[in-house]
């Protein structure tokens, strides 16, 4: 996959949406070499006018993603990307750097690019995470 990017969006009114559950909706398995399948839900896809992607994440029990980083070698695409997790749902285990964290709901983490990251679902019922990722600057072009 090549560096991600989004469209620019026109200055001025734009009409206001609803995105159901179902829309927009992928399933992972794995992600960055993990462990198990993870349902993936983007909202308002290149709807915004700032470079944001916002994604709601479901991770069975005993699933994880694995350990990565989105550095500049970054292969998804999502190069120097800063990553915020917040926990909506269950409880897991984040690693972040060579460390690793028990969060739950309402518990957040913020990621630098180069910072190794992961997260295992480690409790008992479905871990929904809230993944805020900013896309990279320079993927984006140039406002008209």
């Amino acid at each position: 996959m090549g560096v991600m990017t989004k469209q620019w969006v026109p200055d001025g009114p734009r009409p206001s949406r609803v995105q159901r559950r179902d829309d927009n909706v992928f399933v992972m398995d794995p992600v960055h070499e993990g462990e198990g399948a993870v349902v993936m839900r983007r909202y308002f896809e290149a709807a915004f006018k700032w470079p944001v992607e916002i994604e709601m994440w479901d991770i069975p029990v005993g699933a994880w993603e694995g350990r990565h980083v989105h550095d500049e070698a970054d292969p998804d695409g999502y190069v120097m990307a800063d990553e915020c997790y917040i926990v909506v749902a269950g409880r897991g285990r984040f690693q972040l750097g060579a460390d690793e964290v028990d969060l739950e709901v309402g518990d957040a983490m913020f990621m630098d690019p180069h910072i190794s990251r992961g997260v295992r679902n480690t409790g008992d019922e479905m871990l929904r995470i809230m993944v805020i990722s900013d896309l990279p600057v320079q993927a984006m072009p140039s406002a008209p």
